[in-house]
């Protein structure tokens, strides 16, 4: 027996087989965090799967394990990180007062293949546009500090927290960017910030910062009204995941999130942008995962800059008081994106105080808050339809197991997409009105009168699929995720 399915039926009040499914919808508003609540231990205590339960790659059907975590090789993908330019390791006439680390001789912008001047006034970009931010300094001897890029029009505020570049002396450096869509205006600003390592103490004599903003022009570009996936403008798509490809035990809550995208197109019906709103919703695992949007050669011919910011989410509905979880992280690729979203999934979705590996699974726990993820995909060359992946991208689920190497789970979306040895899809997408399966739950036994149906279609050419399709059904309500049936 399947030690996961084992620890399953010991499970405190669970005289029953494991059933299992995932899904579910997006709670309702108002604090739900239940940080106010002292801890209570109930429900679900079982032992996370043990390192037994998962398969190596060579068991595993539709997976690939050719790239590292949050990566992709064939679409060069690099996390952004500045460019040193020049280094002058001595100068005459420092300006470097006596006790000062470091400072800022000048900073500009400019066009991605154009050279900086310094002294240029007038900086005129348009939303699109792909650019270098310009910074020279001075640093004092072989020293850890820290730089801060910011234009927050453009949404770009990216910190490197610790830079040692080997050597004191004058540094020029460029870190590239593109202009997302939507971030026209005529009081834009870039700036660049300099300070101590943050892993270091700022009780330092002296110098302990410098910064300098220099102004620019950023002209909108017409656009088409936006694509929206789901087609209302404020609707999610959920995503449920199973992660055991051997020996499931199909409650697909091994991760549960939901999806918005929003499609930019220039006047030409062509692709320039694509935003992305991801919200974690649950975690029915107990070891790390990455869920990340894999574009998978989506983007021909083209250079991509992704944009990721990560929150916190307070329950209250309302974005603009949430704080940022972790710092903003830029991909750079080419032909295609690899864009890492929650990594690791534990992060966006921690454990309760009285569970010890499951989130928003287990009935009679406290509920977490899961954190949500702002992305923004920008194509330095606008795209046709029909030359690219569409909508939604090819999400995948990248497993890294306790123990071997990590693989993927590809999503499935229509009839002709792989399933397992029993005809079951891993991951698909469903309304964000379904109720995802409590932890051991089977999907079937959820939905009883029409999963079943629904697999049978899935696997028999020509076969009509059923009507109301499976999630569209009322399931059994012990048996799935609602929100009453968690601690406030």
């Amino acid at each position: 027996m399947n030690l996961k399915y084992f620890l399953c039926l010991m499970t405190i009040g669970v005289v029953a087989l494991c059933a299992a499914c995932g899904g579910g919808s997006t709670p309702a508003g108002g604090d739900l965090g239940g940080d106010n609540n002292p801890p209570v231990t109930v429900g679900d205590i079982t032992a996370p799967p043990a390192v037994t339960d998962y398969p190596t790659p060579a068991e595993i059907f539709n997976t690939s394990s050719e790239a590292p975590l949050g990566t992709d090789p064939a679409y060069d993908v690099e996390y952004a990180a500045p460019e040193v330019v020049s280094h002058t390791v001595s100068k005459a006439g420092s300006e470097l007062a006596e006790q000062e680390m470091f400072k800022i001789n000048w900073i500009t912008v400019a066009r991605a293949g154009e050279a900086p001047d310094p002294d240029a006034v007038d900086l005129v970009f348009n939303e699109g546009d792909s650019v270098k931010l310009w910074v020279q300094y001075e640093v004092v001897g072989d020293l850890d500090h820290s730089r801060i890029w910011t234009i927050p029009e453009s949404g770009l505020a990216f910190t490197e927290e610790e830079v040692n570049l080997g050597a004191g002396g004058v540094y020029t450096v460029a870190l590239g960017f593109t202009l997302p869509y939507g971030s026209a205006s005529t009081e834009a600003s870039f700036t660049i910030e300099m300070g101590p390592a943050k892993s270091v103490s700022t009780n330092l004599p002296g110098g302990l910062t410098d910064s300098e903003t220099v102004s620019l022009v950023i002209n909108a570009v017409p656009v088409l009204p936006p694509i929206n996936y789901p087609t209302r403008v404020d609707g999610h798509a959920q995503m449920a995941w199973e992660d055991l490809i051997a020996n499931s035990d199909y409650d697909y809550n091994d991760l549960v999130a939901s999806m918005h995208v929003t499609e930019w197109r220039n006047e030409n019906n062509e692709l320039v942008e694509i935003d992305l709103e991801v919200k974690a919703l649950a975690r029915g695992a107990g070891y790390d995962a990455d869920w990340q949007f894999n574009m998978d050669a989506a983007f021909p011919g083209t250079t991509v800059t992704a944009i990721v910011d990560q929150y916190y989410d307070d329950g209250d509905g309302d974005h603009t008081n949430d704080v940022r979880h972790g710092p903003q992280r830029i991909w750079n690729s080419s032909n295609g994106a690899s864009v890492p979203v929650f990594a690791p999934t534990r992060q966006a979705l921690p454990l309760p105080p009285d569970h010890s590996w499951a989130t928003n699974a287990v009935a009679g726990t406290t509920y977490m808050e899961g954190d949500y993820a702002l992305v923004k995909i920008v194509l330095d060359t606008p795209l046709a339809q029909g030359t690219y992946t569409p909508i939604p991208y090819e999400p995948e689920l990248r497993v890294q197991p306790s123990g071997g190497s990590p693989y993927v789970i590809g999503l499935w979306r229509q009839p002709g997409d792989p399933v397992d040895s029993n005809g079951r899809p891993l991951g698909f997408i469903v309304p964000d009105t379904w109720q995802w399966p409590l932890e051991c739950k089977r999907i079937w036994s959820a939905y009883p009168e029409t999963f079943a149906a629904w697999v049978s279609y899935i696997n028999t050419d020509g076969a009509q699929e059923p009507n109301p399709v499976w999630f569209d059904t009322v399931p059994v309500d012990s048996l799935v995720f609602s929100r009453d049936k968690f601690l406030p």
